[in-house]
């Protein structure tokens, strides 16, 4: 695995240095989970989990978002991080997501005095501001592409997932951050990721801080894109 691009990023800078530090812990991080027995390879999920933790940007009593609920696999995780003092948003435009999401927090989260306040939200991501609020919120987690084992032609699309970029950026806190794993293997996947890569390429390094990650030697795995709010 390698750190390949980070857009706009200099050595000097506080972003540079805490992005470099959260992958350090992170690298060591998923070099011991692959090491535990039994254990096939490290999905690009467990990288985003152990940075969301090693790069702070995860804490007891937080704001966060899932913008692509899904099946409610980063959402579980999410709700675990920020306690029950936290709040999070779940975002699906499928109702078989939102509950297979509450489920998930439900089996994960038993005692519902430990989970944070959760609003589910049957609807676009595009919509995401309206939801999370204005400077509120610590990370907001996306994956591009369709509800596995469901129906292929109900994705992400361009237009409304740059909405949600741009309402994501909105609702972000200083020091927050909007991390997304672009699916490039289905029909639109590739011209979708190019748009994200596009709009995070182009926003001002005054304000944001922008990389890239991506397996080099498994051309279909997602790509994890990163915005940083300075």
């Amino acid at each position: 695995m390698a750190f390949s691009r980070l857009l706009g990023l200099s050595s000097a800078s506080r972003a540079c240095r805490r992005l470099s530090h959260a992958c350090i812990h992170t690298c060591h991080a998923i070099q011991r989970r692959g090491d535990e027995p039994g254990r096939r390879g490290i999905r690009l999920t467990d990288v985003c989990h152990e940075l969301w933790i090693n790069g702070g940007f995860l804490r007891l009593g937080d704001t966060v978002c899932d913008a692509t609920c899904g099946n409610g696999h980063d959402t579980a995780f999410l709700a675990q991080a920020i306690g029950p003092t936290g709040r999070l948003v779940a975002i699906d435009i499928q109702q078989a997501a939102i509950d297979a999401t509450a489920a998930r927090i439900k089996e994960v989260i038993p005692d519902e005095d430990q989970r944070p306040k959760i609003d589910y939200v049957l609807g676009s991501h595009g919509d995401i501001q309206q939801h999370v609020g204005s400077n509120v919120a610590s990370l907001i987690c996306f994956n591009t592409g369709y509800l596995p084992n469901s129906d292929k032609t109900v994705k992400t699309e361009i237009d409304s997932t740059i909405l949600a970029l741009e309402g994501s950026l909105e609702a972000l806190c200083e020091g927050g951050i909007v991390s997304m794993l672009c699916y490039t293997g289905h029909s639109g996947g590739m011209e979708e990721y190019e748009a994200i890569r596009e709009f995070a390429s182009g926003l001002s390094s005054a304000h944001w801080k922008t990389s890239e990650f991506r397996l080099l030697n498994s051309p279909t795995a997602p790509i994890m894109v990163l915005i940083w709010k300075r």
